[in-house]
């Protein structure tokens, strides 16, 4: 069955379309990077995934690129796009094999989780646990569509003009939610009495709070949305394994505070801790 989506004005004919866009859309203002064909030739979107040929995107950007959709970031052997008018200059890193700053930015990646590998070394045994965690993510228009809700309209402060959502309390967890005039959203974790402990169910249990906060702030923003005149397209949450952990607190009340440069995710800060929790395991042997 074939369905229609609207995206900036133009008509977009199949599901697959409307799933390449969404994931384009998540890569460029979530992930901050251009795109290529390889970030097409296996894909999901919304839990469903999807393939595509090279040929296919081939023959799809050349269609966008004409809608005035896409336009051409560069070219180093592999091309590689983005959304018109979203650029990202000197913060790109090419390299001789054509590939994007993916691979410069999985460097940095493994640099922070050696020095979060490091720095658990330096805590008490008995203190293995971790609270008080701040992520934060951008979700393009988030702001624009939740505010104009009645019935998210009245959270807004006052004076920052944030949107406070209602705390979520998911298996003793206290989940916080806040949406930022500038679209991006922090999420904090609150937790002190029942902290997170570094296990495989401690970092479970977290992961699963965060999957359900994710679920719930997507229902409020699809809520919203839907509400609007003229239709609403839907924007997707990230997974909250993408969520960039910008504070940790580990051991008791935050005596141990970890900020780290703004670029370790979840996603990679959980192996961290899994590795942390396997080698206290061998220390009690």
């Amino acid at each position: 069955m074939i369905r229609e989506f609207t995206w900036m004005g133009c008509t977009i004919l199949t599901e697959l379309d409307g799933a390449m866009l969404a994931r384009m859309k998540e890569i460029v203002y979530t992930e901050h990077r251009p795109f290529s064909y390889k970030d097409f030739d296996s894909f999901t979107v919304n839990w469903k995934k999807y393939l595509m040929a090279h040929g296919t995107f081939r023959n799809k950007i050349c269609k966008l690129q004409k809608e005035g959709i896409v336009e051409l970031e560069f070219n180093s052997k592999v091309c590689f796009y983005t959304l018109t008018g979203v650029h990202f200059g000197n913060t790109v890193t090419r390299n001789h094999m054509g590939d994007s700053s993916v691979i410069s930015v999985t460097g940095v990646m493994a640099n922070e989780m050696e020095d979060l590998l490091n720095y658990l070394k330096t805590i008490p045994i008995e203190e293995a646990s971790v609270h008080d965690l701040h992520y934060k993510f951008t979700v393009p228009d988030i702001y624009k569509i939740m505010s104009i809700s009645t019935t998210y309209n009245n959270l807004i402060n006052s004076v920052s003009k944030d949107i406070i959502l209602y705390p979520d309390i998911i298996d003793g967890l206290k989940i916080q939610t806040i949406i930022h005039r500038t679209d991006m959203v922090t999420v904090s974790v609150a937790c002190s009495a029942v902290p997170i402990m570094m296990s495989e169910e401690g970092l479970l249990r977290c992961s699963v709070a965060l999957t359900r906060a994710e679920e719930r702030l997507s229902a409020k923003l699809d809520e919203c949305g839907n509400s609007l005149e003229g239709g609403y397209e839907k924007i997707p949450i990230p997974d909250n394994r993408r969520w960039t952990v910008t504070m940790w607190h580990f051991g008791r009340d935050g005596a141990y505070e970890y900020k780290n440069g703004f670029s370790l995710t979840w996603g990679y800060g959980r192996e961290v801790l899994r590795c942390y929790s396997k080698s206290l395991k061998g220390k009690k042997k």
